[in-house]
């Protein structure tokens, strides 16, 4: 099956479209109300950023608005004419779900996680979809693999050290933080780049959509979604967008070149700060100097109508030996894997990231 084949047959979202409209107005009102408390709460790499830009945070607050408006418009255009065979965008019928585990202590995904990645797999393949599960090596994670091979699921095992690695540079950065294993902050690099590659929608395993006809819907009419979080940023726990979309390739740019953020951006150079500069929070600050009006852009309520979201939070889960709960350190207090001064001195700052 081709990730790319988009013909299921019959149209597989029918919605009433007031229902339709509905559940994405409550979440879109929703996500109004929290960008406007955002305006004293930015959070603080957002911040740094747009001083960066000599931009100020009521125009930042705008632009947020503007894409909620700009969303509410689509969806309300697009509910009058739903169809599966009338697309507004190229993003293939393809759902990633990535899991990093240690080699000497592996952890595995939760039980509930998987039963329900298990049940919903179905139905996505069973409409078109194909959805990969990206390991380090099935080996690590047998009581998983054993799980998917006794319910028949259709869920296709990935490696990316096959599919995926190439050489880059980011690779590098990739390798420490496993070797670190900070593997939330691994997970964020990997995730941008099966996105670039691919494309589709990826999903942490807490995170997913409530019906597979609210993903087709808005896989078919937007170019990119995110979880909108409440301190004004778009979270990377659920990301929809097409191959080699602009803001993935700027991304990857950036992961390649990591020097070409400014060193203004970090209040500290250490654990925390690294990881959170190639997060959503990173996303947040392409998009919003990529001329976000040029995109279709969809923003998601977590545990709202369309979306349910959940996390293990293990990257800042401190344990009883004080230990991180999938980690061998509490991240917060962890130095810098693959960042250091005297690179920064080095680099110079891409454009995007200037005044």
């Amino acid at each position: 099956m081709n990730a790319n084949d988009n013909e299921s047959g019959a149209d597989s979202y029918s919605f009433d479209r007031n229902e339709l409209r509905r559940r994405f107005d409550d979440d879109l009102a929703t996500i109004d109300v929290s960008i406007e408390q955002s305006r004293s709460v930015i959070h603080g790499f957002l911040q740094r950023f747009l001083r960066c830009k000599r931009m100020d945070e009521d125009t930042t607050v705008d632009k947020f608005s503007n894409i909620v408006a700009r969303s509410r418009i689509i969806i309300e255009n697009a509910s009058k004419t739903i169809s599966t065979t009338t697309r507004a965008s190229n993003i293939p019928k393809l759902m990633h779900r990535v899991w990093l585990t240690d080699n000497a202590s592996p952890a595995e995904p939760p039980r509930e996680y998987i039963h329900k990645m298990i049940d919903e797999s179905r139905d996505y393949v069973d409409n078109g979809w194909q959805v990969w599960l990206w390991l380090r090596d099935p080996a690590l994670t047998l009581n998983t693999v054993r799980q998917l091979q006794a319910a028949n699921s259709p869920i296709i095992l990935k490696d990316y050290n096959v599919d995926v690695l190439s050489g880059q540079p980011w690779e590098e950065s990739f390798e420490r933080l496993i070797s670190a294993r900070k593997f939330a902050f691994a997970s964020d690099l990997l995730r941008m780049k099966l996105l670039c590659q691919y494309g589709g929608v990826y999903a942490d395993m807490g995170a997913r959509f409530r019906e597979r006809r609210l993903m087709e819907f808005v896989a078919d009419n937007f170019d990119y979604a995110f979880i909108f979080w409440e301190t004004l940023f778009f979270q990377n726990s659920l990301m929809v967008m097409a191959p080699n979309s602009h803001i993935a390739q700027l991304y990857m740019q950036t992961a390649n070149e990591p020097y070409s953020l400014p060193k203004s951006l970090f209040f500290a150079l250490d654990g925390i700060e690294e990881g959170m500069a190639f997060s959503g929070l990173l996303i947040t600050a392409l998009l919003l100097f990529s001329s976000p009006e040029n995109f279709r852009i969809c923003p998601l309520a977590p545990n709202g109508e369309v979306v349910e979201w959940s996390s293990e939070r293990s990257w800042y889960t401190r344990d009883a030996d004080g230990s991180g709960k999938f980690g061998g350190v509490y991240i917060p207090e962890s130095g810098a894997s693959f960042l250091s001064e005297e690179c920064f001195e080095q680099g110079h700052p891409m454009p995007i990231f200037l005044p």
